[in-house]
């Protein structure tokens, strides 16, 4: 409650767009760097615009966003429920596994759900509970040995570089070129879509606005 008073107070007090707190709540995703590129556009040209980026998985963030804490949420691979309105990013984010370059699953060019089974997997917290993988699974599903869970892609990376576990990841988010991990993708391919979701009917700010439009232009650019 804090955290909403002082960026309503200091919204309220900014008469123009050029000043006030623009707040976003996100999981990890390469999609994230359309959006921060127009965020750093907004920076650069509005330098009194403070930015909140608030990290966590979907559940998190989702009621921060509807406790009015933040002005937008990022959802990975969940659409936002009808309370709010969102874009759809182009972009969407590939499903695979990463493992040590040394791994003997290392020189396959993708990863079937047979070749799962009976590894020690470690999944975000988010696709455990949402039961992500139940369908490419199929019935395979029941046999997966997860062991873990996280919402730290690099913490839980370093389990992999032990060899203790191997970790189901979106693509780009472990830098395998500084810590010897490689991805491999999913066999049939796994993709979530991006989206960027904010409450209906609420009174946004100008900084919040500027963001919505300047978004939309962004992806009319790509039309």
């Amino acid at each position: 409650m804090v955290d909403l008073a002082n960026n309503t107070a200091k919204n309220i007090q900014s008469h123009d767009i050029t000043a006030g707190t623009l707040s976003i709540g996100a999981g990890e995703s390469i999609g994230m760097q359309r959006i921060l590129d127009v965020v750093g556009d907004i920076i650069k040209d509005y330098p009194k615009v403070d930015i909140k980026l608030v990290s966590g998985d979907a559940f998190d963030i989702e009621k921060k966003l509807e406790k009015g804490v933040l002005d937008f949420a990022i959802f990975m691979g969940k659409y936002p429920s009808n309370n709010y309105d969102y874009l759809k990013l182009p972009e969407s984010d590939e499903w695979g596994l990463v493992m040590r370059e040394d791994d003997k699953l290392a020189k396959k060019s993708s990863i079937n759900p047979e070749e799962l089974i009976n590894l020690p997997i470690i999944l975000s917290e988010q696709s455990l509970k949402e039961n992500r993988f139940q369908n490419w699974l199929g019935n395979l599903e029941p046999k997966l040995n997860v062991i873990g869970t996280t919402n730290l892609i690099f913490n839980a990376s370093l389990l992999v570089l032990n060899k203790s576990a191997y970790l189901m990841s979106f693509k780009g988010l472990v830098d395998s070129r500084q810590n010897n991990l490689i991805f491999k993708p999913l066999k049939p391919k796994l993709f979530d879509p991006i989206i960027i979701a904010w409450k209906k009917n609420t009174v946004q700010s100008k900084v919040a606005k500027l963001f919505i439009n300047r978004m939309n232009a962004n992806l009319e650019n790509d039309k």
